[in-house]
């Protein structure tokens, strides 16, 4: 989702009444491959009409500021209790903010095998350097504010904002730094009371004993699916249930997928930490038993992948039960909510 789309939901909150703000289908039609009609939308309707609104909901001490890909630039959408402020980044701050993701991917990838040392030195030297591409103007404005709510586009999702440095510390050491999908989805999860009346951890999902690591294929293929035993993540799990208040554990092979469906509406404080696939899958302990996944596309390979053991053909939705968004969207969470999601791809 981009911000222009995010910009014209907010609208509907955020802009005086008799603002001309376009229709939905109307930005569907257009708004995602057209920029001259992105570029009008920028800067006529969005600046002309929120310009002249006062943000008093706005928690006091609170930045929020949309960022998004525009023509090779950063655009800066900076929201403060006294209105909105646009800036431009050039490409320097796209084309740095890729040799961090670039770096985090090294560091990732010597983790165990070398010393990190040098890699995450230049990780501190390239954060500096992409703090310097930020406008000042910017820069003052979250020196002066307590909190900072990143909501970034689509083509700077992955970037590490948190690292951002203005006073030789990354924001997050320094400020409040919180991500959120729109001002309108912020404002409105801002005003929930948290609870944290009972929790659900859920530790390594896993269908058998032992350690080994399972890998899937489809028939007459090379290998599609592995999946590793997470270790360290049911002493992880453990650990927390003995500091979350009414915790109820699911491990291994209790992390059943029905299980796991069955107990999330009725906790207020979730953990999860197990495999995860395309941003929208995660793995539980099965069988599956659900529906055909057949006719989903995502799933389908999924579904004929199995392994050997000896000479036992095994089935891969005979041991995984795969949970997914549209497994989730229609269950109620409890009120004020919070869920911790270690997976795979769940970032996406």
């Amino acid at each position: 989702m981009t911000l222009m789309s995010e910009l014209v939901k907010d609208l509907e909150e955020l802009s005086p009444s008799g603002g001309q703000v376009p229709s939905w289908k109307e930005f569907e039609k257009k708004g995602t491959a057209d920029f001259h009609f992105q570029e009008i939308l920028r800067d006529n309707t969005y600046m002309e009409d929120l310009l002249t609104t006062t943000f008093e909901k706005l928690p006091r001490d609170s930045l929020f500021i949309y960022i998004q890909e525009f023509h090779g630039h950063a655009l800066f959408f900076v929201i403060e209790c006294g209105g909105i402020h646009r800036f431009i980044c050039e490409k320097e701050f796209l084309l740095c903010g890729e040799q961090l993701l670039y770096n985090l991917g090294l560091q990732r990838w010597v983790a165990g095998k070398t010393d990190l040392t040098g890699v995450t030195e230049k990780f501190d030297i390239l954060s500096k350097q992409w703090s310097k591409t930020v406008p000042g103007e910017v820069k003052q404005l979250i020196k002066d504010n307590d909190n900072v709510i990143f909501s970034p586009g689509l083509n700077c999702t992955h970037f590490p904002l948190e690292a951002l440095q203005f006073n030789g510390e990354p924001l997050c050491v320094e400020k409040t730094v919180v991500r959120a999908t729109s001002l309108h989805q912020f404002m409105t999860l801002s005003k929930r009371d948290l609870s944290f009346d009972s929790s659900l951890v859920v530790g390594n999902p896993w269908p058998h004993y032992g350690e080994k690591e399972f890998v899937y294929a489809l028939p007459s293929n090379s290998e599609r699916f592995k999946l590793s035993y997470l270790k360290g993540a049911e002493e992880e799990a453990q650990a927390l249930v003995e500091r979350l208040p009414n915790a109820t554990m699911l491990l291994e092979q209790n992390a059943t997928g029905q299980k796991f469906l069955s107990e999330i509406s009725q906790h207020s404080l979730i953990h999860f930490s197990g495999h995860g696939s395309l941003g929208s899958i995660l793995f539980l302990s099965g069988p599956f038993r659900g529906f055909s996944l057949l006719g989903c596309e995502e799933f389908s390979d999924m579904q004929r992948a199995e392994r050997f053991e000896g000479v036992q053909r095994i089935n891969m939705m005979e041991e995984w039960h795969p949970v997914t968004d549209l497994d989730l969207f229609d269950i109620p969470l409890t009120e004020g909510a919070v869920v911790f999601l270690n997976a795979c791809e769940t970032g996406q």
